[in-house]
């Protein structure tokens, strides 16, 4: 009985997950206009780039994969959309509906966003998805959290590899400033509490 309770003590020990220590991504620092930018934060690799957004009937969501979209970054204040529909270096639902996504290869955990130029009726469309949608897509339309100076911040806590901000409606106009990742770790669960139970039978085996 003595070796069963050591035994499991010692698999529960050795599944605890260490959290990982979020990483904030600036992106006032950037400079452009670019079609894409690159990175690397919290143990992994991203690309961050522009598009359009398509409103399906539906009320889900369709890239546009439009070239003329690139990024902006308006004298470091953060990051905004240009497209050939629309000459204003944020991201708005002037002309097309801007959207700047990353896309980061392997699973991160997503712990908000900040903006700028931000007033009390910009909302965001957000996308949390595990690789870039082939097709329809839902998202969510969120208020930003309006601070002061005319900056806002948006708390979610979502793993994926697909995260999308973008501007729906003629008056959301902002600019994405930093987002904050979080590595998600690989569980250590499975392969050491395997190793926790072989453990066990070993004991036990020597009992007989």
């Amino acid at each position: 009985m003595k070796t069963f309770k050591l035994a499991l003590a010692f698999a529960a020990l050795l599944t605890g997950a260490a959290s990982a220590a979020p990483v904030t991504i600036d992106l006032t620092g950037y400079s452009g206009p670019a079609a894409t930018f690159s990175g690397s934060a919290a143990g992994a690799n991203f690309l961050i780039d522009a598009d359009n957004l398509s409103r399906r009937q539906s009320g889900d969501y369709r890239l546009f994969n439009d070239a003329s979209a690139m990024l902006d970054t308006a004298g470091g204040t953060g990051l905004g959309v240009l497209d050939t529909d629309d000459t204003s270096p944020d991201i708005d639902g002037l002309g097309g509906n801007n959207v700047i996504f990353f896309l980061f290869d392997r699973t991160v955990r997503l712990l908000g966003a900040t903006f700028s130029n931000v007033d009390s009726v910009d909302d965001v469309v957000y996308a949390a998805l595990d690789a870039v949608p082939p097709g329809d897509f839902a998202a969510g339309f969120l208020p930003i959290e309006v601070m002061a100076g005319r900056t806002g911040i948006l708390s979610v806590s979502d793993n994926g590899r697909f995260f999308a901000f973008g501007g729906l409606q003629n008056n959301d106009i902002f600019r994405l400033n930093s987002i904050t990742v979080a590595a998600v770790p690989v569980p250590a669960g499975l392969p050491l509490l395997a190793a926790a139970l072989g453990g066990l039978a070993f004991f036990r085996r020597r009992k007989v």
